[in-house]
């Protein structure tokens, strides 16, 4: 498994563990908890679910990421950072070059006709651990 593949494992796996992850100079994955609720049609009962979002301001390291590297690695906080500069200029570049980039079980990044990032969760993802195995409900 490469070091990118491994680092968005971590986003993914951290995303169940904490509210919200910052991946350095590139911006933080947020989590919005929400109840269980009806589908738009009003045919379905869906189950309580976080969600994530991505906020663009959010640059500065908090270090769960770096830490969980750390460890899935066998590396120094140094190296664990420089692998997600890499990471963090690998997605910027992803995007400049073919305007999209998705993130596997977490979402996918797209650039605007003003060149802003904008993000779309992936819409299966539920990140409450505690609604795990939950389905929807059909409702008459």
């Amino acid at each position: 498994m490469s070091v990118q593949q491994t680092i968005i494992r971590g986003i993914k796996e951290q995303l169940f563990f904490n509210n919200y992850l910052v991946l350095p100079n590139f911006g933080g994955f947020v989590l919005k908890s929400r109840p269980a609720h009806f589908s738009p049609s009003g045919g379905l009962l869906l189950p309580p679910s976080k969600t994530v979002s991505f906020n663009i301001q959010l640059k500065q390291n908090d270090g769960v990421l770096s830490a969980w590297l750390q460890n899935a690695l066998g590396c120094s906080a140094t190296e664990a950072m420089g692998h997600l500069t890499d990471f963090s200029e690998f997605c910027s570049g992803i995007l400049t070059a073919k305007r999209r980039l998705s993130l596997e079980g977490i979402g996918f990044f797209y650039l605007d006709f003003e060149n802003n990032i904008c993000f779309e969760p992936q819409h299966d993802a539920n990140f409450l651990t505690s609604s795990f195995g939950l389905g929807s409900v059909s409702v008459k």
